[in-house]
This record gives C-alpha cells, structure tokens and sequence, in this order.
C-alpha cells in the first residue's frame, strides 16, 4: 500500500499467522517483524513509534500493535582527495555530504551535511549514510559532487580540489533558485515617470524583455557553478506575469519621507493577492518605482538611495530580500530609480543599446539584483566573507559593464558575475 498524504495508509491482506512488515522500497530500511494472528473482521493497525525494541507482537485480541520506527541500512561513501595539478594527496581536509534524495530543509533552517576528515594519505570514509544521491563538497573548493551510495551500500567518490586558487564565494546551508520564474511589479502612480521618454510603455516593455532574453544564455550560466543539496542553478527563467499598479506611495517617497523596505514587502503582497501569484523560494518579485522615488530600510533612514552619513554615504540602486516570519519564501527585490543611480531625468535620453539610457541602466540593477537572488535568495546561500562583510557574485564584480548580446540578438549593458571556477569576473560560463 502506499500512504496518503497525512501518512496513514491501508492494507487488505488475506488471514494468515505471521507477516514481516517494511516500509518504502527495500534495501533502504531494515525489516521488522510483526507476529500475530489474524481472525476474519479484525482491523489491525500498525503504528510505527519511537521505541528501543526491534520486534514488535500482539495478542490474538488486539486492534492496536505499536511497533518502533523503520531504520535505515547504514551504508557508506568512500574515495580519495587529491591536489588538481599535482595529484599530491590532500591531508586532513574536510569532505561534508548532504543527501539529495530529501526534501529541501524547511524555511529558514540550514541543510545539516554528514562530515568527516581525510587521513594523511588523503583517503575519507564517511559511514551511517543511507542509501541514495549525495551532493558532496571538500576542504575550500566548493565545486559540487555528486555521488550516489547503490544498493549494496557502498559508494566511491574521488575529489579534485584546489590548492592554492580556492574559491571565493562559498556556501552557506541555504538554498539557491534552480529554475526562476520573475514577476515583474510596475508601481507607477498617476503623473509618475520612469524616464525621460515619458512613455512607461517603452521602459515596462524593456524589463520584460530582458526577462524573456536571459534564460538559456552564456551569461546566466555562469551561476550554473553554485548549487544547493537538490542540485544547482539552471539555466532557465521563466516571466511569470507583469502588474501596472498606478497607486500612489501614501508617502511623499522623498529624502525627508521615503519609501521603506516595509512599503515594498506591502506592494508585493498586494500584487500576489490581486493576480494570485504564489510565493516560492524559486519565485522573485521585481518592483519597480518611478524616477524620484526615494527608498531607505527602514525609519531610522541609515541605509537609503541617497547619501547618508551614517552608512558612509553609501547609496542603493536596488536590493534583494525575503519576508521574515513568512511561511512560504516570498523573495523580492526594488529596482530603484534615483538620480544618485541613473542620473539627471533628461541626460542622454537616447543612449544605450536599447536607444533609452535611464532603461538601458535599470536593466544592468535588473540583472544585478536577479543573479544575487538566484544564489542568496534566503541570505544564507552563496556569498564571500571578506572582512566580515556578506558580499555577494554580483557584489564582487559591481562598476564593471559591457555590451552582452543574449537571447534574439538582444544587447544590454550588463555588469560580469563573479566565478569560482574561473577565478574572475565573468560575462559567460
């Protein structure tokens, strides 16, 4: 039989005077008998409970048998660790495996790998796993393996690490997006612009495109390096809706009252329950305000669109996040639109590739925010550490840009991302 979704399940069988009893499909768990009889009506129910015994019995009369709770065949993952280029063995170095054959870790918890240490010639054994596919990483190259444990309960896994060039970026137990679907927010209130086009038909329709263009291509790619337990990023992304919202701010969304991260968690709710959109650690929200709307955190106005000293006048042009306390990951992000950011309303309204400067820049904060969200959606995913700051692969390679051409021929102006793999700044991979 197989159990419904409460986990309960049913199971007709004909009278006889003993059955042995597993659950899911064998060899993953250890078999326990069940000893008892059986007389024509009587509903027996097995209940797999927490309990120290390994068999489990009933009187003839009983209705109810508890039983302990199935266990695992311990099973094992072996290999060796070497130095790429010199094939010297790699001493002492930490090898931690997480089972891809789980469910991600509930929201706002950390996936908790299996860890053990190489001998001093480089071999590892790591024992009590389960039977199934492994994703595995070792010392500083945080290059994935993945590695399966077979039936017969032992798995072999070699590594290649670095020695000397190791990663910058690393993981750290969250989630990455492995196939994106974008929505994209338009909050544009009534006499509002985004450009000096004035037509928000036009810069609406460029964020759309990009969208559409990015998935698929060289430079999207390059995040195929950074993974999570259930695998890593693919090369897809999907525009799940578009929303014009002409409501205003309720804020006069200026340097004295901005709009904060608060007003922003608000208009994405309000788009999801308008068009039911669902929320997901694999759905982002992009919210874009018009030109002239200031943003800061929060109330206390340290960390704003404008210059403050108390973040050593550093400004946002956009920014990722996730609601905290939610249930389900609602990921998002504002893609702001500031003179601090894109300049004077009218300057050069006709450059770029896409024939729109102000656009052709909010494409490159569009890009930006995107590739941090796919490998950090929940902030505890793939970042660097350097002097104690989260700085995240589009962080790293920022005041960086060139002209990229991505799916149908289109051209944009889009900063690089950083790669572990190639050690730099990167437009492909």
């Amino acid at each position: 039989a197989h159990t419904a979704a409460d986990g309960s399940y049913t199971l007709r069988v004909p009278l006889a005077p003993r059955y042995d009893c597993t659950a899911s499909a064998p060899p993953r768990y250890l078999p326990i008998s069940y000893a008892f009889s059986l007389f024509t009506g009587l509903r027996v129910t097995l209940n797999f409970r927490y309990e120290t015994q390994t068999s489990c019995a009933a009187t003839t009369s009983a209705a109810t048998i508890e039983c302990p709770l199935l266990a695992l065949r311990t099973a094992q993952l072996a290999g060796a660790i070497t130095f790429a280029g010199s094939g010297k063995p790699a001493a002492h170095v930490t090898v931690e495996c997480v089972s891809a054959d789980v469910p991600a870790p509930s929201y706002g918890q950390s996936l908790q790998g299996a860890t053990t240490q190489s001998t001093a010639q480089g071999t590892y054994t790591l024992g009590d796993l389960a039977i199934g596919r492994y994703t595995c990483v070792a010392g500083n190259d945080f290059t994935a393996q993945h590695g399966v444990v077979p039936d017969t309960g032992n798995g072999r896994l070699s590594f290649q690490i670095c020695q000397t060039r190791c990663a910058r970026v690393r993981p750290h137990g969250g989630p990455v997006i492995h196939q994106m679907t974008a929505y994209l927010i338009f909050w544009l209130p009534a006499n509002a612009v985004y450009d000096g086009n004035g037509d928000p038909a036009t810069y609406e329709a460029l964020m759309q495109r990009y969208i559409q263009d990015v998935g698929g291509t060289a430079y999207y790619g390059v995040l195929g390096q950074y993974w999570d337990a259930q695998g890593p990023i693919q090369n897809q992304v999907t525009l799940g809706g578009t929303y014009t919202d002409t409501q205003g701010y309720g804020v006069p969304a200026d340097q004295s009252q901005p709009l904060l991260d608060s007003d922003i968690q608000t208009e994405v709710s309000d788009a999801m329950r308008v068009n039911r959109w669902s929320a997901g650690v694999d759905h982002v929200f992009f919210v874009f305000t018009a030109y002239g709307a200031e943003w800061c955190s929060t109330a206390s106005l340290i960390f704003c669109s404008f210059p403050r000293p108390t973040s050593g006048d550093n400004v946002a042009c956009g920014y990722h996040n996730d609601m905290a306390g939610a249930t389900t990951p609602v990921v998002y992000a504002e893609i702001i639109d500031s003179a601090e950011c894109v300049g004077g309303l009218n300057d050069s309204p006709t450059s770029g590739p896409n024939g729109d400067s102000i656009a052709d820049l909010q494409i490159q904060t569009l890009a930006h925010e995107q590739i941090e969200a796919a490998s950090d959606p929940l902030l505890n995913g793939w970042y660097s550490d350097d002097q104690g700051n989260q700085i995240e692969v589009a962080d790293l390679c920022e005041m960086r840009a060139g002209s990229t051409t991505l799916n149908h021929g289109n051209v944009y102006t889009l900063q690089p991302t950083w790669s572990n793999l190639a050690g730099i700044c990167a437009f492909g991979g």
